[in-house]
């Protein structure tokens, strides 16, 4: 038992030597196909060394913080609690942090969609915002500077793709969000300004933050997984996917 410690240990210690001294995708061959173990123990390392900086050989942007030109969350008409958000040139900071990763099915064939999962023990949402709509019949208003922060929110993606000419192309990007432990609303600039407005409805919206994450989540997705198939496809289909595993 002690044995196989070790060997986890240096199998460790030599995949993190790797991936800071890495100048080229090439430099990278410490996964097999199929060995969901080492690819997770790679995305761990990726999240903590690369967030920061990116990895420019592999056209992998940074992510942390990941800045979005554009986000819109739609309102729904049908829920009692309906607000409409638009976002521009926000951050999205914390992912670094993800814990409980797990990433499966980089197969040599890329038949079935890759799992790529885990969980944020906190993510920030932040940059200017407009606003409108009704919380429980309540209206609501703003413009100016806002701040969601979501703990522990648990994502789970999947990426379909395909090999063409030996580079893999994702088609599609596939994205849940569970329920977080709490979600925290901070919108500036609401009822033009009005202090005592805004202190009672950002305080009444922080008391209706499940239906309100509710009821925007699904948007929320879709924008996330709309971000993760562009860096998974600049990145993923820079490099014949072959040359990021180890020769069989």
């Amino acid at each position: 038992m002690l044995e196989t410690s070790k060997i986890s240990v240096l199998a460790c210690i030599v995949i993190f030597m790797q991936l800071t001294q890495a100048n080229s995708p090439s430099d990278l061959k410490q996964c097999a196909f199929n060995d969901s173990t080492c690819t997770t123990n790679f995305a761990k390392l990726l999240l903590k060394n690369k967030s920061k900086t990116g990895w420019p050989e592999l056209k992998l942007i940074p992510f942390d913080p990941m800045r979005i030109n554009s986000l819109i969350l739609q309102p729904n008409p049908n829920s009692p609690i309906s607000i409409g958000l638009k976002f521009k040139n926000i951050e999205i900071l914390g992912l670094m942090n993800t814990q409980n990763v797990r990433v499966e099915g980089f197969t040599s064939d890329v038949k079935d969609p890759i799992l790529l999962e885990g969980t944020l023990p906190q993510a920030i949402i932040r940059g200017p915002y407009e606003g409108s709509g009704t919380v429980l019949g309540l209206p609501f208003k703003g413009k100016g500077d806002c701040e969601i922060v979501l703990t522990n929110l648990k994502l789970t993606g999947h990426l379909h793709g395909k090999l063409i000419n030996g580079y893999l192309s994702i088609d599609d990007v596939s994205l849940t969000m569970s329920l977080p432990d709490k979600v925290h609303f901070k919108f500036g600039g609401l009822f033009d300004g009005n202090k005592d407005l805004g202190d009672t409805a950002n305080a009444f919206v922080n008391d209706n933050w499940r239906e309100i994450f509710e009821s925007m989540k699904d948007d929320m997705a879709l924008a996330f997984a709309k971000i993760v198939k562009e860096i998974t496809k600049t990145a993923l289909g820079s490099v014949q996917y072959k040359e990021l595993f180890k020769e069989q």
